[in-house]
């Protein structure tokens, strides 16, 4: 577990604290109001368990990008008798161990569009564990399979900036860790290299939100805690309240009702 990853934690038992110390009754609430907040609460829920499998994605990517740094070493490292280069593939020029004019184990290919290679072959492929090198400078450790990202890695976008986590088809799909410059970091579910699902934001500034995002955005049903210690439970759209949700602050009266782009348009009353 990183430190961004470690604060969260310690930041999601306090919160849990904080629910079950102030529990909002139904019959306190509007119809509508009630049924976002409970279901903001299945999501806020939700998102928690999707961040504890996040967790445990980051753990063996780590791992996994461990074993591609090593395996691209190796690759880099090969004896001069124990090598063979190989011009005649269509990807680009290899560099390695060689098997019936396979590649086949460590070796280092340098692709026709610039990109670079490094770590296990078999089959004639990358299959296995290495670095991928882009000419951008973004850079990818972990696993491979018939050339893709598969399995579990680190897709490093900068040096502040990085996925760490399930990776299918090449993209960020499943569970994982995305560390943002700014010191931002989400933990959760992910789809097509974007968050989609449940999980966690936690914001530079303190804030946090746990529920449904998609696209990389606050969507859906959730929960969002302000620094204050103000906390709004209900429905999103596009980052900010809209729809029917609560608010509660400190020393404050509970605010309820329909909310458009963050801000209480409607009160609405408990019905009689």
């Amino acid at each position: 577990m990183n430190r961004a990853t470690h604060g969260i934690a310690i930041a999601l038992l306090a919160f849990s604290t904080l629910l079950d110390s102030n529990p909002t009754q139904a019959a306190d609430l509007h119809p509508a109001v009630a049924e976002a907040v409970e279901r903001a609460g299945a999501a806020a829920r939700s998102a928690r368990e999707a961040f504890v499998e996040a967790q445990r994605a980051e753990k063996l990517a780590l791992a996994a990008a461990k074993e591609g740094r090593l395996a691209a070493i190796k690759a880099r490292a090969l004896r001069p008798e124990a090598r063979q280069q190989l011009d005649d593939k269509a990807d680009g020029r290899y560099d390695g161990q060689v098997r019936e004019r396979a590649r086949e184990g460590f070796g280092v290919l340098n692709l026709v569009g610039g990109q670079r290679y490094e770590g296990q072959f078999s089959g004639d492929d990358t299959n296995g564990h290495g670095v991928y090198y882009l000419t951008d400078g973004r850079q990818y450790q972990g696993q491979f399979v018939r050339a893709q990202a598969e399995g579990h890695g680190v897709f490093f976008l900068t040096q502040r900036q990085s996925y760490t986590g399930e990776f299918r088809g090449d993209k960020a799909n499943g569970h994982g860790v995305y560390a943002m410059p700014d010191r931002q970091s989400f933990g959760g579910q992910f789809r097509d290299d974007q968050a989609n699902g449940t999980g966690i934001f936690m914001l530079v500034n303190g804030e946090r939100y746990e529920g449904e995002v998609k696209d990389n955005r606050r969507e859906g049903h959730g929960v969002f805690t302000t620094r204050d210690g103000s906390v709004y439970e209900g429905q999103f759209v596009n980052n900010d309240p809209n729809g029917y949700g609560l608010r509660r602050t400190p020393g404050q009266p509970l605010e309820q009702g329909r909310w458009v782009d963050g801000k209480l348009v409607e009160r609405l009353l408990p019905a009689i």
